[in-house]
């Protein structure tokens, strides 16, 4: 059923801890299907009805992946209808961030692909700022490190743009890995930072889930659930307390992504050929022009 109203959204909380709050009035339409709800303008109609659909098979799907059944409040999907609009709910933010999850008011914001340059990855980030929501009902106020909660959101969503992993790469062959504890930070650093810490925890995740299976992490989450120490958690779930499996993932990115950037050289070379190729032609014409004019003062020599 569709209803259109005029909304007053009002934000509390983010996590890091930021207070975020804004009152705007736009004239929004609302659709529902079980316990989703998703909120946009008529010009976002379509997206809207497809998002609906997406939501519910995704959510169905982590129940399924996770052995859990999550069933508890409505999630709630505002789409912002302009730049402008995504600009005023986020303004606490980095400008690099493409969406935004509120997983204690159940809420996510996402840019209307009739906008967004970015459109062709819009399932992907729903299904990202869906799994943040799940592991929050999960874990429920428990902290999870942002690594693992990020990891797993990339992961899950199948984005692969962090599959290129070249920012990891470069940092494994400088010895410029970040420590994982400090990706806590990840919402205060400079895009190309960020960049590095978002491959990194999709890295470790990556590895979590290869060397350890999901019966671990099941493990790890229930136990951040009922507060268990980190620690012991992971020597429980993995063998390793969370420094050591630390020192087991660096060992495993720096034997297997070290040297990965080394891949990209073959763009630089073609690039290099290219930028000769454009200097060379008024050499050759200089050269050409010099010949000529021998041939033409030869005549007169005679």
């Amino acid at each position: 059923m569709r209803i259109k109203f005029k909304i007053t959204i009002i934000f509390f909380s983010l996590a890091m801890s930021a207070e975020l709050f804004l009152g705007a009035e736009l004239p929004m339409e609302s659709r529902r299907q079980g316990r989703i709800v998703i909120l946009s303008t008529p010009a976002d109609s379509s997206t809207a009805e497809a998002t609906l659909g997406f939501a519910a098979d995704l959510l169905t799907e982590m129940s399924i992946d996770f052995d859990l059944s999550v069933d508890q409040d409505s999630v709630r999907i505002v789409i912002a209808p302009s730049r402008k609009a995504f600009v005023e709910l986020t303004r606490e933010l980095p400008s690099w961030v493409s969406a935004m999850a509120v997983p204690s008011q159940h809420l996510i914001v996402l840019k209307s692909p009739r906008w967004d340059r970015h459109r062709i990855h819009y399932q992907q980030t729903m299904a990202h700022e869906l799994l943040h929501l799940f592991l929050y009902r999960i874990v429920g106020n428990r902290h999870l490190p942002r690594w693992l909660d990020e990891g797993l959101a990339l992961f899950y969503s199948h984005d692969y743009r962090q599959t290129n992993l070249s920012a990891l790469s470069k940092a494994a062959a400088t010895h410029s890995l970040l420590p994982l504890e400090e990706i806590e930070k990840v919402l205060t650093f400079y895009h190309p930072k960020a960049e590095l810490a978002y491959q990194q925890s999709y890295s470790a995740v990556h590895y979590l889930l290869s060397t350890y299976d999901i019966e671990a992490l099941r493990g790890i989450l229930t136990g951040v659930r009922d507060g268990e120490n980190l620690d012991s958690l992971f020597i429980r779930t993995t063998g390793s307390s969370l420094p050591e499996f630390e020192q087991e993932w660096r060992k495993y990115v720096e034997e297997n992504y070290r040297w990965f950037w080394l891949s990209e050289l073959d763009q630089y070379i073609w690039i290099g050929i290219l930028i000769l190729a454009i200097l060379a032609v008024p050499i050759i014409r200089r050269r050409n022009r010099s010949k000529l004019e021998e041939w033409t003062l030869e005549p007169e020599a005679e």
